[in-house]
């Protein structure tokens, strides 16, 4: 879709009779296309030692969908090597998919069915926990760059001044973007966005708006955001995203890192005091923990697969390479985004 060249093909029959529907295809599109950059990002996911980073779902699917990604060994492993050229979620998207992983069906249909099935389940049944009781901040060559504090841990430092930037929302979902592409659509939800800035304060380095250059898939950048909850979530699903919160926007490399596994702890552990009336107020936080902060356990999806992090430690991006595509481009304003993309930084030169 981001080359221009739609969803589907028009024919069913790809080949066709003597191969005249291929024919069709590979005349059509070089005929009517143009070449682009595309940047593809190494992602590595890594797990402290009691823990473990790995596949979400069945690893005896008989759906075809045999790439290396489902069929290697789910052993236990602390780090896990993907590469992302269109975007990556954490939170919301993650824990759905882990679900549908768990039920994925054998063809397209049965598929939509299943990821409905599960969808309805968070929104109707389940919350998403709040990303800051695992994440704690970002950090690009060794610096802090942004700050990811907890609710109480806000509160704590309303005394002691800072110049690190810090967010002062508590998201469900980060999504990490190259290519502004998201959801199944040709969603510019970093672009159109009119207002948001006020999910970060003491903006500075990547994330100052001062310093963010056109969003585009051949920069070397990413850009990350974040969704607040589910109705954030919906609006910007039903074209009402003017207002994104935008943290920044980043170069190669850097990393998000997750808090340690001993904050995780039961709160009834980390009580000294031999107080019945402070057992019992940390038995009932505990019973209003999320089961998922209560395991420690973070949900990915990236570019369409699902990944989970026991014990989450980071998750670093580092531009791997860029590759040369061929994207649809009929004259100049129809054209696919790589293409855009591609004009766009020619005309900057």
């Amino acid at each position: 879709q981001v080359l221009g060249w739609g969803r589907t093909l028009p024919e069913k029959d790809i080949v066709g009779n003597k191969l005249s529907h291929l024919e069709d295809i590979i005349s059509e599109r070089l005929e009517n296309s143009e070449s682009a950059r595309l940047d593809i990002w190494q992602v590595t996911m890594s797990s402290y030692p009691s823990g473990y980073a790995r596949e979400s779902g069945d690893n005896d699917r008989q759906d075809g969908h045999d790439i290396i990604e489902v069929t290697e060994p789910k052993e236990p492993n602390q780090k896990l090597v993907r590469k992302m050229s269109n975007y990556m979620s954490i939170g919301v998207q993650g824990y759905v998919g882990s679900g549908f992983e768990a039920h994925r069906a054998g063809n397209r249909l049965a598929n939509m069915f299943v990821y409905a099935q599960e969808s309805s389940k968070w929104v109707f049944w389940r919350r998403f926990p709040d990303l800051n009781q695992f994440i704690k901040n970002i950090t690009q060559n060794g610096q802090v760059v942004l700050e990811c504090p907890t609710p109480a841990e806000r509160k704590q430092n309303t005394e002691k001044a800072s110049d690190i930037p810090q967010m002062t929302n508590n998201p469900i979902d980060f999504v990490i973007q190259n290519i502004p592409h998201i959801w199944g659509r040709e969603v510019d939800l970093w672009g159109e966005a009119e207002s948001g800035l006020e999910s970060v304060s003491n903006r500075s380095g990547p994330t100052d708006p001062e310093q963010w250059v056109p969003q585009r898939a051949n920069d070397g950048k990413v850009e990350i955001m974040t969704i607040e909850n589910m109705v954030s979530y919906f609006k910007k699903l039903a074209n009402f995203r003017q207002h994104v919160s935008r943290l920044g926007q980043l170069n190669t490399p850097f990393d998000i890192n997750f808090r340690p596994p001993e904050v995780h702890q039961k709160e009834v552990k980390k009580i000294k005091s031999s107080s019945n009336w402070e057992k019992a107020k940390a038995l009932l936080k505990d019973k209003r923990r999320h089961k998922y902060e209560k395991s420690n356990t973070i949900c990915i999806m990236c570019d369409g697969e699902f990944y989970e992090i026991k014990d989450p430690k980071s998750i670093s991006f580092d531009c791997f390479a860029q590759i040369w595509t061929l994207g649809h481009k009929q004259d100049n304003i129809n054209m696919g985004r790589l293409v855009r993309d591609e004009v766009n930084s020619r005309n900057d030169q």
